[in-house]
């Protein structure tokens, strides 16, 4: 159980490090708290989905390796292959941010560090959002982790949200086995025998206005810049995603 308690521990430390919330996190409680507290209420339970947030090429390699990964027995949760994906019958959602993709160049500035803080809590805030709501949050960028993920943990806390967060800067970290294991913790899984499934969603910056929106992957809107094309780089997220766009 010990990536357990890394994966809490690395989104905890604002106990240990005097932790001081930001800003933006008390503005959201004083302006939007009923809201915040009905997005609670209606996530965090196992007919939810495992919801990935963070740049696109680091959420879609986890979305891969999750859709096919056999680590584990999924009965007794013994670290061997049994022939079944360890995530079975499971949702995996992404939300794919092309709106701020630069996250390298901020941490050097106080305001820098501050805006990848906000945008750890915008994503996570995105992922209460979705229609399939969200069981367990994965915070797939290690700089995002490294100065969001307790800001992510603070506001859970305070809105009273049950959706574990799992995240860290260490980019040895394995995702998949925190996941699985928090998973059979909280007895999440739905128990389905069925290939795991792949659904993507977008974050955009409108072009008139700059305002980002959540959407629904659309292979068009896909930035220029951005040099990796989803099929390419997560093949079978993209073919699950896509075969269900076709009924």
């Amino acid at each position: 159980m010990a990536l357990s308690v890394i994966a809490a521990s690395s989104c905890s430390r604002r106990v240990e490090n005097g932790y001081r919330t930001i800003a933006y996190v008390n503005s959201l409680l004083t302006d939007s708290l009923p809201e915040l507290r009905t997005l609670a209420e209606s996530n965090g339970k196992s007919s939810g989905t495992i919801v990935l947030v963070g740049d696109p090429s680091g959420c879609l390699r986890l979305s891969e390796r999750m859709m096919v990964c056999d680590d584990f027995d999924n009965i007794d949760a013994r670290k061997i292959s049994d022939g079944l994906p360890d995530f079975a019958g499971e949702t995996i959602v992404s939300i794919l941010n092309f709106a701020d993709t630069a996250y390298m160049n901020w941490p050097a500035t106080k305001d820098g560090q501050t805006v990848l803080r906000e945008l750890t809590v915008n994503g996570a805030l995105a992922a209460l959002k979705i229609p399939s709501r969200c069981k367990i949050l994965i915070i797939c960028n290690p700089i995002l982790s490294e100065y969001g993920g307790s800001d992510v943990s603070d506001l859970f806390e305070r809105i009273g949200c049950d959706v574990p967060v799992i995240c860290s800067s260490d980019t040895t970290f394995s995702f998949t086995e925190a996941c699985f294991r928090k998973m059979r913790e909280r007895d999440a899984f739905t128990h389905n025998i069925a290939y795991p499934v792949a659904r993507l969603y977008m974050a955009v910056r409108d072009s008139l206005d700059s305002k980002v929106s959540v959407l629904p992957f659309i292979d068009s809107l896909v930035p220029a810049s951005y040099p990796d094309t989803v099929g390419v780089l997560a093949p079978n997220t993209y073919y699950s995603y896509d075969v269900q766009n076709q009924h």
